[in-house]
């Protein structure tokens, strides 16, 4: 029971839901198997059907939590979905050098430094380009996409 999870497709989120059943919520005397029973339908929205999985069967990597699909009772990441995620952190991270951006361009433009502008406006037009630009199609698995990232776009630390 201790690696046991129940995973449903949450009908309110289209999200995977995982619940651990709490040992200490286990009555005395009852089955491990009776228990997890006894959570999920507590759990499990009625008419949503659930899975019992080992934690060792599901994805090692939560990076990409929010793309994980639940086929035949197994869990797995949703690569297309994934991406899309990953393309949103790189597009964060893309905006956050923008703004920093926007500051140096104003200097420039206040010290009347036509060189730092143009430079600035290359590096920004650079940066909103990023989305069209940087493919993350070939990436096949969760690690190798996390792994990609944009030369020269600063990273802010995966929550």
């Amino acid at each position: 029971m201790a690696g046991e999870r129940i995973v449903y497709l949450n009908p309110v989120t289209s999200r995977v839901t995982v619940v651990v059943p709490v040992p200490s919520a286990q009555a005395p005397g009852e089955s491990d198997g009776d228990f997890v029973a006894r959570v999920a339908a507590q759990v499990v929205p009625v008419g949503v059907s659930h899975s019992i999985v080992d934690v060792g069967d599901l994805p090692n990597d939560r990076i990409f939590r929010n793309a994980w699909a639940l086929a035949g009772g197994a869990v797995s990441v949703n690569m297309p979905a994934a991406r899309l995620l990953h393309m949103d952190r790189i597009r964060a991270d893309r905006n956050t050098a923008l703004e920093a951006l926007d500051v140096t361009f104003m200097r420039a433009v206040e010290d009347g430094d036509t060189d730092a502008q143009d430079a600035a406006s290359t590096e920004k037009q650079a940066l909103r380009d990023l989305p069209a630009t940087f493919d993350l199609s070939s990436y096949a698995n969760p690690s190798a996409l996390n792994a990609a990232w944009p030369d020269g776009l600063p990273r802010s630390p995966e929550e």
